[in-house]
């Protein structure tokens, strides 16, 4: 029988293991930025204009989407590696993918986050069960970004302050629906199934939320410029 103090030093392993990670954070934190700076100053554009002529304007927001799901895929790779810790953000852009992205373009950044799951295969140590459960837990990510995509009606340019909160809030909605999955694959393991939720429900809160809401925003502003770039060239 587990005792509160044991619920207590869950907290403490969590949020440790999040503190532990923070340094991959401020990283993704960094290219992140520096990404929209490279499209903001027009590098991107130039380098796009060469290997795909004509891409950047037309699909900016999947180009960004596919960018950051790289980094975060290129980060998770380096901390398992590296640093032995599993630090992996590519489901919130799997998720974001669906609300923003919708199902035809946001299946690349779903494709992107299996390519990520399957690498994971050689790299992280899982039983059959677990990576079943990985797979299935990125579908109902971008399943559910999909249905939150249909309570929005407005285009991401014009998208609110509220409304972009509202969908990064939910993440934690669904992070925990997700969770509890586990608990129906995996019968018996309750106990590991209640450690994924609560590390959802405490901890991943703390980089999940603001990575999604300063990216939706940093987006929000380059499509805002790259549609007054366009009216000004015609």
């Amino acid at each position: 029988m587990y005792q509160i103090s044991d619920l207590f030093m869950l907290f403490q392993y969590h949020y440790g293991y999040i503190v532990q990670s923070y340094f991959y954070v401020i990283l993704q934190f960094f290219l992140m930025y520096v990404l929209f700076s490279l499209s903001k100053n027009g590098v991107l554009e130039t380098f796009s204009s060469v290997v795909f002529p004509g891409f950047f304007r037309r699909n900016y927001v999947l180009l960004m989407f596919v960018l950051m799901m790289l980094i975060s895929v290129i980060l998770a790779v380096c901390c398992i590696v590296l640093s032995n810790v599993v630090f992996n953000m590519s489901n919130d852009f799997v998720y974001l993918a669906g609300v923003v992205l919708g199902f035809r373009k946001g299946i690349i950044i779903l494709l992107i986050g299996f390519f990520y799951r399957i690498l994971m295969l050689y790299l992280e140590l899982g039983g059959v069960m677990w990576m079943l459960y990985m797979f299935l837990d990125l579908v109902f990510y971008f399943s559910a970004g999909l249905f939150f995509s249909t309570m929005l009606y407005t285009p991401l340019e014009n998208i609110s302050a509220s409304e972009i909160l509202f969908i990064c809030l939910n993440k934690i909605t669904v992070s925990m629906v997700s969770a509890t999955l586990w608990f129906f694959m995996m019968g018996d393991a309750w106990f590991s199934g209640f450690n994924v939720l609560l590390f959802r429900l405490v901890a991943w809160p703390m980089v999940t939320i603001p990575m999604m809401t300063v990216f939706l925003f940093l987006l929000r502003a380059g499509v805002r410029q790259s549609l007054q770039q366009t009216l000004h060239a015609t």
